[in-house]
């Protein structure tokens, strides 16, 4: 018996967009592009966007295993769309903050530094401890 091929359905917009349920027969989708950046609080993720925000139940490392490589952990509490990401600025010669579109400053987390920085093919200034 002949079956006409069918191609596997893939989610062409599966960078672009997230899809969030809000409440029991409500689904929130949040456009990727226009996430600066998202800012964890508890069991809660705030989605902050170019106009305005959007808040979800859940945590902010299982939004991360979903999220495009686009997306960057830069401190515990926050991840930064690095389309968004304007410029680094340094604190006595550690850079300790990121300015996000809109003038949004972001705190830069020790941990997160070293990553962010090998991303953007930038050397660690040299520390002065």
């Amino acid at each position: 018996m002949w079956r006409p091929y069918r191609r596997p359905l893939v989610n062409k917009f599966a960078d672009q967009i997230f899809a969030a349920k809000t409440e029991p027969g409500v689904v929130d989708i949040v456009r990727l592009p226009e996430v600066v950046c998202i800012r964890a609080a508890g069991n809660y993720i705030d989605f902050q966007l170019v106009n305005g925000h959007s808040m979800h139940r859940a945590t902010l490392s299982n939004v991360l295993k979903q999220l495009p490589s686009s997306f960057v952990q830069v401190h515990r509490s926050y991840v930064i769309n690095i389309a968004h990401l304007r410029r680094l600025q340094s604190e006595l010669g550690r850079y300790s903050e990121c300015v996000l579109t809109g003038n949004k400053i972001i705190p830069l987390g020790k941990q997160y530094r070293k990553a962010l920085l090998q991303l953007l093919s930038i050397e660690s200034p040299p520390s002065s401890s």
